[in-house]
């Protein structure tokens, strides 16, 4: 079976990642911290991140609000 791949740049990543570490670590420490908090909004703010990355957003700018 394939490792899941990357929604950034397609490397594989750990299941259990939304990003491969290179690309999780070019994300603002902001954006970090958001994407880690475990409530309801977690889906939300990673449906924001997927967004982002299919518009083009470079990862360096992309926010999550929610």
């Amino acid at each position: 079976m394939n490792p899941p791949k990357c929604p950034a740049d397609g490397a594989a990543k750990p299941a259990r990642m939304y990003l491969c570490p290179g690309c999780w670590y070019t994300l603002q420490p902001r954006a970090r911290a958001a994407l880690n908090r475990r409530d309801d909004l977690a889906v939300v703010r990673l449906r924001e991140l997927y967004e982002q990355i299919q518009q083009g957003v470079p990862l360096r700018e992309i926010e999550v609000t929610s």
